[in-house]
């Protein structure tokens, strides 16, 4: 059985439309994957303590791979997760998917810059993107991009 690990930083994004195809189809590949689900959009999530993000790590942990949903307004909150999260080696021989929803193709820049300068503090590995830009076009290509790697 695999494990895939999901984060979700936004309540209404379209990165949430990205990952929850990105599940399915993995569900369709892997008939026995486990789905383990982080929201941080929750007010418990934001208000966690040290002793229930730590229980967290070990779950990341024990993924095999893992998956953000991030939009350009999230970042307070995953910012707050982070840094909550202790450091971890194990995490970044998880891969790592990141779907990013912004504005336009800058946007995602800049989010893209900042996770570069975050994930590693945490341990997490260079990541796989799959963005979006607020467009149908953009849209249309993410779920090409996610049919590519499940066909590999």
């Amino acid at each position: 059985m695999s494990r895939l690990g999901i984060i979700k930083s936004g309540e209404r994004c379209c990165s949430n439309q990205l990952i929850d195809e990105f599940v399915r189809q993995s569900l369709l590949k892997w008939r026995n994957t486990e789905v383990l689900t982080w929201d941080l959009t929750t007010p418990t999530a934001l208000s966690a303590s040290n002793a229930v993000i730590c229980p967290t790590t070990d779950k990341l942990q024990q993924a095999d791979y893992l998956a953000l949903a991030l939009c350009s307004e999230d970042y307070g909150c995953l910012k707050q997760w982070l840094e909550r999260l202790p450091y971890n080696q194990n995490l970044g021989k998880i891969p790592l998917f990141i779907f990013i929803s912004g504005e336009n193709e800058a946007v995602n820049l800049v989010a893209k810059a900042w996770l570069a300068a975050q994930l590693p503090s945490v341990g997490l590995s260079t990541p796989v993107y799959i963005e979006s830009y607020g467009s149908k076009q953009s849209l249309e290509a993410a779920y090409r991009q996610i049919a590519k790697l499940m066909a590999c």
